[in-house]
């Protein structure tokens, strides 16, 4: 059975890798003040307002550089939650095709 072969021949292989493709992807999500904000500026209204965007017009139009801190200090912890809920989750995938 040619079909019966390629999980587990080739998946243990790339589960390393398809892994931290799918964890970079994951957080460039988080990192989309640049293209957003060069585009539309958070607009219009409120529809691709992220939270960078948010923070960063509490900072520099607001002046309120303590709350905008604690915003993106909370999106920090996200990303970092985030992180580790998705290696925990994993764990069980790794070791299911792991070689060793």
């Amino acid at each position: 059975q040619p079909r019966g072969c390629m999980p587990n021949t080739a998946m243990p292989s790339m589960m390393n890798t398809c892994v931290t493709v799918l964890l970079i992807n994951m957080i460039s999500g988080f990192k989309a003040f640049d293209m957003l904000y060069a585009l539309t500026r958070g607009g219009p209204g409120a529809a691709t307002n992220v939270m960078a965007i948010y923070s960063y017009e509490q900072a520099f139009t607001s002046f309120r550089f303590d709350y905008a801190s604690a915003t993106m200090t909370v999106q920090f912890i996200c990303v970092v939650a985030f992180i580790v809920l998705f290696n925990l989750l994993t764990i069980p995938i790794k070791k299911r095709y792991s070689t060793e």
